[in-house]
């Protein structure tokens, strides 16, 4: 019974980081762009890989370097 208990409290706590956590990175992934510290290209990368990359190191789509790129508000949200 103490098993199923603290298996529960674990399920709990991982649904409820989710439930706070989820929404953060999609609010993220839709209003910041990142630039190529190489090229200068400005992109924008997909909620799944804002979730999952390390922070900032991101390949560019252009010149296909990876960087640790700058990150900046997309103006439409300012």
């Amino acid at each position: 019974m103490q098993l199923i208990l603290h298996i529960s409290m674990i399920i709990a706590y991982i649904i409820g980081g989710c439930i706070v956590v989820l929404p953060l990175v999609i609010w993220h992934a839709h209003t910041h762009s990142y630039i190529c510290k190489r090229c200068g290209y400005k992109f924008s990368i997909s909620t799944f890989k804002d979730l999952i990359s390390p922070h900032r190191l991101l390949k560019c789509p252009k010149c296909n370097k990876w960087a640790w790129q700058k990150e900046v508000k997309n103006s439409k949200y300012h």
